[in-house]
């Protein structure tokens, strides 16, 4: 016959042995729901420091700008050969825009009179430093001329043609907002034939970069980041002239297209997030703005594509201890897994670009490009 005593030991026990096999389930449980991780094949593709990746789909071939070198570089995916384009005497380029056809770029040169000038780069010793000037450059023809310094955010909207913000605010700072001239502009990419499309309320639009659907039916405008709760995104239809604002709770401080140009992206500042290399809360939305879904937190503007039908999402982020992650998400259940995770892989840090070519992915870390093969 058990004592008290003895009932009450085996009491304890009972309870301890219950207590573990929840903490067991738990833990098996928590670990189960984390993301999945899917192993990738990671290769260099150049010893090349590159920036401005120009996919070529039909040709498999990739163009860009070598940071070695300045010239403009075309490698052939199948051969892997790397042939010299162009060399080009510009130093402390910002952005690279490609024409369709990728014969033809604009480029977005921050001013510095006194290193450009030392260097023996071109700059416009007229524009105050940081200025940012922009420059159209043909590559077959090897010409280079600066465009007017009015022009803000552009695009091509063929290959002859580009679609731009205008204001004369980019000149002279001190002119009033009414007498800016803010518009929304096409011209040829030399800047000439000129063509007014909408004139622009510069109190809203002041400093717009442009965005161009794919189909190039319409365009997403927004403004200069002015921190939270003073952010506006807008859609232009280019036929119409219908002007939406997508913004909500004056957050979204940017957006972008998605392959199809069926949906977008929109880009949602953080709140108490420091404004140098500001990250964003990523939605996915339709491109009317509406039928959101969050995808992700804490990503830098750009930093997310999709595949031809939009079924995946691939963004480069980051983890609670500010690791970079580049994530696959399915765009209809959001599942997620990582393709990449930095702590792994320590060469792929400071991601900057990313795209998707014959369905792999390309990532520009610490300026040399990787293929992840998925």
């Amino acid at each position: 016959m058990l004592t008290k005593n003895k009932k009450f030991i085996i009491f304890i026990l009972i309870v301890i042995v219950l207590v573990a096999i929840v903490f067991l389930i738990y833990y098996f449980w928590s670990k189960s729901k984390k993301t999945p991780i899917e192993e990738k094949t990671i290769t260099k593709i150049t010893e090349e420091k590159a920036k401005g990746i120009n996919y070529i789909e039909k040709e498999n071939k990739i163009r860009f700008l070598s940071l070695n070198s300045f010239t403009f570089k075309e490698l052939d995916l199948k051969t892997n050969k790397l042939s010299n384009l162009n060399y080009i005497p510009m130093y402390l380029v910002q952005d690279i825009i490609w024409s369709p056809n990728s014969k033809r770029i604009i480029l977005k040169v921050k001013n510095n009179r006194a290193i450009l000038s030392q260097q023996g780069y071109l700059l416009d010793k007229n524009a105050p430093d940081d200025t940012i000037t922009t420059w159209s450059f043909d590559l077959e023809n090897q010409s280079l001329l600066e465009l007017p310094r009015e022009i803000g955010g552009v695009e091509w909207l063929n290959d002859e043609r580009i679609i731009y913000y205008y204001s004369k605010s980019f000149v002279n700072i001190d002119i009033s907002k009414e007498l800016s001239g803010s518009s929304l502009n096409e011209s040829n990419f030399e800047g000439k034939d000129y063509k007014k499309i909408i004139d622009l309320d510069n109190n809203k639009f002041f400093g717009s970069q442009v965005h161009l659907s794919p189909d190039k039916s319409q365009a997403i405008l927004f403004p200069e980041t002015e921190g939270v709760g003073n952010n506006y995104s807008y859609i232009i239809d280019l036929k119409t002239k219908a002007i939406k604002n997508i913004t909500e709770d004056k957050l979204t401080a940017a957006a972008s297209w998605s392959t199809s140009g069926k949906n977008i992206f929109l880009y949602q500042i953080i709140k108490g997030e420091n404004e140098t290399n500001q990250k964003f809360d990523v939605w996915f939305a339709n491109k009317e703005g509406v039928n959101k879904k969050k995808i992700d937190s804490k990503s830098l503007y750009g930093l997310v594509i999709t595949n031809k039908d939009d079924s995946y999402i691939y963004i480069a982020s980051f983890d609670k201890d500010n690791n970079q992650i580049i994530y696959q998400i399915n765009s209809g259940s959001l599942d997620k897994k990582i393709i990449i995770d930095s702590t792994k892989e320590k060469d792929l840090v400071n991601i900057t670009e990313i795209g998707l070519l014959q369905n792999n992915i390309y990532a520009v870390a610490n300026d040399y490009l990787y293929l992840i093969k998925i």
